[in-house]
């Protein structure tokens, strides 16, 4: 089942919704290429991370593992591409309750830091799984919350 998570991050709460599997295996194939075989010692981290269920200690530490990661590998052509396709859909804001799609051009106007955050987010959305509310459509479905067993 596709799952979403709901995160206030700045003055927005996002919600991003998992990625369709070939959709993750292309954002993992990008890390990869960018991070190269240090990816491995990320991933495994992050899931010893995530058996401790302490989904604020996760997403906090695999936000200072990975844009580090990004920055010490640094190809501005692959990591561009690479947060493009992060975004580029399942990325939504709450407005009054309601899911809206997130215009990165116009909605990141002044907030760089931001973007890293979100995109951080995206990932650990996808790659490290928490807490989440459950969805049977690509967009979003507040049905039922659940955590990872």
């Amino acid at each position: 089942m596709i799952e979403q998570k709901k995160k206030a991050i700045g003055d927005h709460i996002y919600l991003v919704t998992q990625m369709v599997a070939f959709d993750a295996l292309k954002v993992q194939t990008m890390l990869i290429k960018i991070l190269g075989s240090g990816i491995v010692p990320i991933i495994d981290k992050i899931q010893k991370l995530q058996e401790k269920k302490d989904t604020g200690a996760v997403t906090k530490e695999f936000l200072s593992i990975i844009i580090p990661a990004l920055a010490n590998n640094f190809d501005d052509k692959a990591v561009n591409d690479l947060v493009a396709f992060l975004f580029r859909k399942n990325v939504f804001i709450e407005k009054n309750g309601h899911p809206e799609i997130v215009d990165f051009d116009t909605h990141f106007v002044g907030k760089p830091l931001d973007i890293w955050k979100v995109a951080g987010f995206i990932l650990e959305t996808n790659f490290a799984m928490g807490e989440s509310i459950g969805s049977n459509s690509l967009t979003t479905g507040k049905e039922h919350q659940s955590k990872e067993s």
